[in-house]
């Protein structure tokens, strides 16, 4: 992608260098990852929206139902598109959320894009699924109903098991005549997550959509072979996936930067004139480790996602519930918290924190923690 002119902002605070604001291209006229997207081959109906039946007309916005699945009872389980069509043509990006029906995050970020983001501005189209597995929304659970992981059955089959044949018709009804995606995800259940991206840092495209989101930490992950990111970029759709937060709980901070996070995009596609708002810093990581229990136990975490550990160092404590000195809990490595487990309860084996590896990139984080400490 080529560089983008900066445009002075007086109001904004001074920042560590490669962070703050750059300006965007006029709509339609983005980097050179919208113009090799161009009139992608893979759109089956070319500029033409045809999604569930409907056509969506430029600068409408357009909710369409489509069948998934259906209940004992043979009533349809329908899954909610809301398509926001640009004035102007221009790359097509869909945007998904809730393939864990528990995760709710993702969720409140699809529904403030569909909402905050006009029409009439917009080069292209937007696809936005809120809620791809129903069911496990209305249960308050990550599974579908038969407990199976819906986001390990991709790309499906219209004539396999129920995962997926939802799988097959997500992939066939809203991802195949997309140019780029992004899956919103948190925790699982029980833990959480500092905001992040994941990607695979090796195809260029999705490296750029990955940096363009604009959080703090990416982290490479070419992801489950079954999973909908994967097979995504594979099948020449690049996806990259917002991981934020806990499960069962609607976080503001989460919304609020997950709404900006996508208007980077949309600015970086050329999709949408605005100002691309960039963190303090950035790294990419390709190395992480969980630190797992020793022994059963209580765990007492004494860090959280978003804090710096070095290798060496206590992060808790692990005690037995009836007596006796608890034992310290000690980082492998040096590096950033980017999750962990919010249940004390412990076995051996137990996943307590997830921390990425630092190296080369110690310093830049360390002066940006060190630098908020003071503030």
């Amino acid at each position: 992608m080529r560089e983008r002119p900066r445009r002075t902002d007086p109001s904004a605070a001074s920042e560590p260098a490669g962070s703050g604001q750059r300006a965007s291209l006029p709509p339609g006229e983005g980097s050179g990852l919208v113009e090799a997207a161009g009139e992608p081959a893979h759109r089956p109906n070319g500029d033409r929206l045809h999604i569930g039946g409907v056509d969506v007309p430029r600068g409408a916005v357009g909710h369409v139902r489509i069948p998934l699945s259906e209940v004992a009872v043979r009533a349809p389980v329908p899954v909610h598109v809301t398509i926001l069509r640009g004035v102007r043509p221009g790359p097509r990006l869909f945007l998904t959320a809730g393939i864990h029906g528990d995760e709710l995050n993702g969720v409140e970020i699809v529904r403030r894009v569909t909402v905050g983001v006009d029409p009439g501005r917009l080069a292209g189209d937007l696809v936005c699924v809120p809620i791809v597995n129903v069911p496990g929304f209305l249960n308050r659970s990550r599974y579908l109903p038969d407990g199976t992981d819906l986001n390990r059955f991709f790309p499906g089959s219209p004539d396999g098991k129920p995962a997926e044949r939802i799988a097959h018709r997500i992939l066939q009804e809203i991802v195949s005549g997309c140019d780029f995606g992004i899956d919103f995800h948190t925790a699982a259940r029980g833990r959480a997550n500092v905001a992040h991206v994941r990607a695979d840092m090796d195809r260029s495209a999705a490296r750029a959509l990955a940096r363009a989101f604009g959080t703090a930490i990416v982290v490479h992950r070419r992801g489950h072979h079954r999973s909908l990111r994967r097979v995504a970029t594979e099948s020449g759709v690049p996806t990259i996936v917002l991981e934020a937060g806990e499960t069962g709980r609607l976080q503001e901070r989460f919304g609020r930067s997950g709404l900006r996070g996508v208007r980077n995009v949309l600015v970086e596609l050329g999709m949408l004139e605005d100002v691309r708002r960039e963190p303090p810093f950035q790294v990419i990581v390709r190395q992480s480790v969980w630190v797992r229990a020793r022994q059963g136990g209580i765990a007492d975490l004494e860090v959280g996602p978003g804090d710096l550990v070095y290798e060496g160092q206590r992060i808790g404590t692990n005690a037995d519930p009836f007596g006796g000195e608890a034992e310290p809990i000690l980082s492998p490595v040096t590096g950033f918290v980017i999750g962990v487990s919010l249940d004390p309860v412990c076995e051996p084996g137990y996943p307590l924190c997830h921390i990425v590896r630092l190296k080369k990139t110690l310093p830049t984080v360390e002066k940006h923690l060190q630098g908020r400490s003071r503030g």
